[in-house]
């Protein structure tokens, strides 16, 4: 069986809320700790892309 590809977010939804974000692949920051959007894009979210990959095992 061949070994599906990665899920790479680009965007999270609520449906019953109208409500959506985009949502932008981070690592660490200068830190270490999670990246996050910048302070001026408050429409949009951060993926941890050093964890789990979404649909592994």
């Amino acid at each position: 069986m061949k070994t599906p590809k990665p899920i790479v977010p680009v965007k999270y939804s609520i449906d019953g809320m109208k409500a959506s974000a985009k949502v932008l692949s981070r690592g660490v920051d200068e830190t270490g700790a999670a990246g996050a959007p910048p302070k001026n894009d408050s429409s949009s979210m951060a993926w941890f892309n050093q964890g789990p990959k979404i649909g592994s095992d």
